[in-house]
Order: C-alpha cells, then sequence, then structure tokens
C-alpha cells in the first residue's frame, strides 16, 4: 500500500440566482474568544450575515477588521493565529472558527463612481495589488479589500486504496468548499456593515476584482453579494482539484513517500493519480470558480492570465475562460509572480478598462 500527502494551504453576497446554491451553515455568530497579547482589544462591531465583526487599527493605521465565522464542529485546524495590529496583536482560536481579514480603502476624488471589491491572494495585499487598489481609489471607487484568511497548512495523508481514498479526498473537497463559502460571508458581513452603518459609501456601481487565490474566490463571492458591473481575474483558474494537485507552489501538489532504508523519499505521485484525486476533489466542490463563474452572466470580464503560468495552471485558467458569457482575455508570456510584477505598470490600464465597460460612452 503506497501512502500519499498533499500538503496544502486553504488561504484561499443575495440574488435569485444565488437562492439555487446550496451554501454551508454555520453556527450563529456569537461573540468569539479573543486574547489580547499586547495593546487595545479589537472592537466587538456585532453580527453581520453569517459573520462577527471586529474593528481595530491595522499595522498600516487604517482601520481593519476582522470577520470571524463559527463552524459547528471542531475543524481540526491550527490552534490559533496572531492577528497584528498597529499597537500590538490578538490571538483567535481556529478549533471552529475562521477569520478573515479585511479592510476598507476611500476614494480619493470629490466624487466617487462606486464601490469595488478586491480579493488578494494568499499572502495578502501585496506591494502590485496594493498599486491596483490605489489606482482604483484614484479613478474613483472606494475599495473593500479581502486580506488572508486564516486558516490550516497541514500534510493530508491520501492512501492509495479503493476504500479510503474516496473519504479523503471528500474531506479535502469539503475543506476547500468552506473556505470559499467563508470568504464569500465575509465580503458579505463588511457589505451588511456599511449598508447599515456607511451606506453612502456604497453608492454608484459596483466592480469586483480579484487576484490568485483571490481570482479562485472571485465567483463565488459574486454569487453571494448578486450583481456587479465587470469583474476583472488576475491569475485564476477553474477546478480546484486540479490545482490543488499540479500546482508548481509549494506546499501544494501531491507526493508519494517512500521509506528507503532509514530515509524519506518524496516523489511526486504519477500523473493518473493525481488525476483521480483531483477528479474526486472536484466532484465534491460546488462553490468551485468552474461551476459558479456562469453566474456572472454577462457581466464584462477581464482575465489576464500568464501563458507560462504553473501555480494556477494554464489549463485551468483556459477551463475558466469558457464560462464566461462577456469575456476579454489578456495573455502575458510570463510565469505567475511576473504577471502580479506587472500590475505596477498595467494598473492603470485595468482601470481604464474598468471605468470603459462600466461607463461605455455612446456612439457617434
Amino acid at each position: 500500500m503506497r501512502t500519499s500527502v498533499l500538503t496544502i494551504c486553504l488561504l484561499f453576497q443575495f440574488s435569485a440566482a444565488a437562492a439555487e446554491i446550496i451554501w454551508p451553515s454555520r453556527a450563529k455568530p456569537t461573540p468569539a474568544r479573543l486574547h489580547v497579547n499586547q495593546g487595545p482589544p479589537p472592537r466587538d462591531m456585532g453580527s453581520y450575515g453569517k459573520c462577527r465583526l471586529y474593528g481595530y487599527a491595522g499595522n498600516d493605521g487604517r482601520p481593519a477588521y476582522l470577520a470571524v465565522t463559527k463552524h459547528f464542529k471542531n475543524r481540526d485546524a491550527l490552534q490559533a493565529v496572531n492577528v497584528p495590529m498597529k499597537s500590538g496583536s490578538f490571538r483567535i482560536s481556529l478549533s471552529t472558527n475562521n477569520a478573515s481579514i479585511l479592510s476598507f480603502h476611500r476614494a480619493v476624488v470629490e466624487k466617487p463612481v462606486g464601490h469595488a471589491i478586491y480579493l488578494t491572494g494568499i499572502v495578502g495585499l501585496t506591494p502590485p495589488e496594493k498599486k491596483l487598489v490605489d489606482t482604483f481609489n484614484q479613478w474613483g471607487w472606494h475599495v473593500i479589500v479581502s486580506h488572508t484568511s486564516h486558516h490550516f497548512m497541514k500534510p493530508r495523508m491520501l492512501v492509495h486504496d479503493e476504500k479510503t481514498i474516496e473519504t479523503e479526498a471528500r474531506k479535502l473537497a469539503h475543506d476547500a468548499n468552506n473556505h470559499l463559502a467563508d470568504k464569500a460571508y465575509a465580503i458579505e458581513a463588511m457589505v451588511l456593515y456599511l449598508k447599515k452603518h456607511h451606506p453612502q459609501l456604497l453608492k454608484g456601481k459596483r466592480i469586483i476584482a480579484g487576484g490568485s487565490a483571490g481570482a479562485l474566490a472571485l465567483p463565488v463571492t459574486a454569487a453571494r453579494l448578486g450583481r456587479f458591473d465587470a469583474a476583472v481575474l488576475i491569475g485564476g483558474g477553474g477546478n480546484i482539484g486540479t490545482i490543488l494537485t499540479e500546482s508548481s507552489l509549494n506546499p501544494l501538489s501531491l507526493y508519494e513517500v517512500h521509506q528507503e532504508r532509514s530515509q524519506k523519499i518524496w516523489r511526486r505521485a504519477e500523473p493518473e493519480v493525481r488525476q483521480k484525486v483531483a477528479k474526486l476533489i472536484h466532484r465534491d466542490i460546488p462553490l468551485d470558480p468552474a461551476r459558479l463563474a456562469g453566474r456572472l452572466g454577462r457581466t464584462p470580464v477581464l482575465m489576464m492570465q500568464a501563458e507560462m503560468d504553473q501555480m494556477v495552471p494554464v489549463s485551468t485558467g483556459n477551463l475558466l475562460a469558457k464560462k464566461f458569457a462577456n469575456m476579454e482575455r489578456w495573455g502575458y508570456p510570463v510565469n505567475h509572480i511576473v504577471l502580479f510584477g506587472a500590475l505596477h505598470f498595467q494598473a492603470s490600464t485595468v482601470a481604464q478598462w474598468v471605468h470603459a465597460k462600466v461607463f461605455p460612452q455612446p456612439e457617434k
């Protein structure tokens, strides 16, 4: 019997269309147990949707928010994570919670045109992504940023046995599906909070954008929130099963562990094994981006894709592109990392594309 290890880091909202989606249930968002390591405690802002929302000053001094969902059962996650603040930090247990960091970036023009939602990759708001958010601000958009979601990272032992492989793959799919739901729940909570306390900030048009892992969560977020006037996906893909088993990004992908004398040898699993596991995972993720992308309907969609991408395999980007009814794709002969570095130079072009789609000029 062979043993494989899938090591993953899953740092990876209502309309009529969304009513057909089976959304994972959550426990009542009662106050979470937070332990303050240093500094003032975060402010409990109450329940919004599926989340409990907490406010505090982020490292950059900007108001930050932690959206916490409560699961019914222990999630076998890391015991706790530290959340940094401007003048200290606090800790939250992840045994039954999932937590997402959000921030709000105001437009820097006299008359804002609307609000945007931006979902970052697994490492949070990188400098290139910050450049895009700043550019949206300059074009008149308030921006809700969904940063890192605190989740778990652990080896997954998948035994090559017909009696167990489906069960293990289903567990992994369940975790991925829950992560996608929690991402959407967190952004929904932030929108509900603003709608109640600062409704003027939500006036005008609404757009959504996401990069890498954020692009994977864009379709589920759009399905949860409803109508958008434009969408931008950077380095995204469909079929999370394939992404998890084929990505070049450590610690993703599927490896076999072989014992040779006193040494463990890790070898990447054979293609047929990876494909089998990918299919099993994909089967049990109803919130997969490839399944929900079509719900954007005729919304203008821009896909920026690295033609040499191995982190989010090109084949998964091609699959996702086929799901959009009104899509424009910009391909770049680079890898995943360089694609995001190029945002330093492409941010204005992206903002201009969005503006042209949202505010089209009448034909002369």
